[in-house]
């Protein structure tokens, strides 16, 4: 039969659409990830999942979603739900940040983002949890 590669366990968050695909598509350089808190210590590289709740409620967020605007950022309507797109490297935890995307009150800053080709289905978790 076939042989399946087997991927390494990692540390992965899960984030609604479309903040995780502005983070793995590099499109604007979404550095930072905000959050109402966030006492995890993991720092390094995560697994990004996009959850299955897409974030359409436009009165959150309004800063983010005036710099999407403002930088042309065109979002796919079809972005994959439900699934692991990529990864990032988490730096560092922040209450205050110079970075646009930052809104706070916590922010997780995150650094090399890569997307993945094929997104690949999993459940998501809230907090930080393991995928294989």
């Amino acid at each position: 039969g076939a042989v399946r590669k087997r991927r390494r366990i990692m540390e992965t968050i899960s984030i609604q659409q479309p903040w995780a695909w502005l983070i793995v598509s590099g499109q604007g350089g979404k550095d930072v990830e905000n959050r109402s808190r966030w006492h995890y210590r993991h720092r390094g590289r995560v697994r990004i999942h996009a959850s299955k709740a897409v974030d359409g409620d436009t009165s959150r967020f309004p800063l983010q979603r005036a710099l999407i605007a403002s930088l042309g950022i065109s979002i796919p309507s079809d972005l994959p739900t439900g699934c692991l797109v990529g990864e990032a490297t988490i730096t560092g935890v922040v209450t205050e940040s110079d970075s646009p995307w930052f809104e706070g009150p916590t922010g997780i800053t995150l650094a090399d983002p890569v997307a993945y080709a094929d997104p690949i289905p999993c459940r998501g978790m809230l907090g930080i949890f393991q995928t294989a």
